[in-house]
Formats: C-alpha cells, sequence, structure tokens
C-alpha cells in the first residue's frame, strides 16, 4: 500500500470514529449500522485517540517567555503558566527546588 492509499484509509476510519463520537450509539451498534469490523474499529479509533492527544500536547511544549526590569529591591520571582496559574516564589528559591516546581507545572523541557 502507497503512503497516498494508507493516509485515505486512515482518514476514512477517522470520518468513522468523528461520526461516531457524535451519535449515541455504542461501538458495536454503530460498527453493525455501517457494515463495519467492530475489532478494526477499535484499532484505529485507538490510533485516532493517540493522533488527537499528540496534536493536543504539541501546542503545549513551548509556552511564550517576556521577561520584564525588575527593580533590584524585588525579591520575589513570579511565574505565570498558560493555563492561568500563577506562582510568586522567593527570588532566594535555590534551582535545586525550582526544577522540580517547572515539573510539577508541566514544563519538563525548561532546561538550565
Amino acid at each position: 500500500m502507497n503512503k497516498s492509499s494508507a493516509l485515505k484509509k486512515q482518514q476514512a476510519w477517522f470520518e468513522h470514529i468523528i461520526e461516531w463520537e457524535n451519535t449515541n450509539q455504542s461501538q458495536t451498534a454503530f460498527c453493525k449500522e455501517k457494515n463495519i469490523n467492530h475489532v478494526q474499529f477499535g484499532y484505529w479509533r485507538k490510533k485516532y485517540l493517540a493522533a488527537k492527544n499528540k496534536q493536543k500536547t504539541s501546542s503545549d511544549k513551548f509556552i511564550d517567555v517576556t521577561a520584564k526590569q525588575a527593580a533590584l529591591t524585588s525579591s520575589v520571582i513570579i511565574i505565570n503558566h498558560v493555563n492561568g496559574i500563577q506562582l510568586h516564589l522567593p527570588a532566594t528559591l535555590p534551582l535545586s527546588q525550582l526544577l522540580p516546581l517547572f515539573e510539577l507545572m508541566g514544563l519538563r523541557h525548561v532546561c538550565v
């Protein structure tokens, strides 16, 4: 099977899955109605969910950071996460404690 026909097959299955998601039917009932193999439907649904999840998380990998000139008397680091969480941390917080906070916030890509 060439790449073009493989993509067409994937697209056809993804369309079935999207159509099923918009119904109140069970997978089994939907597959019987459409004359689709239930096992293949499950296989392609798994691929569809993985692709959907990958697409969703790929946009969350990097965030915009804006550096502002801080007053020399400032003793707080403020971190604004894209989900709306705002952390106010002491400027004296050791890096060994700061990195686990980044990880908890889902910012594993932050490097030192």
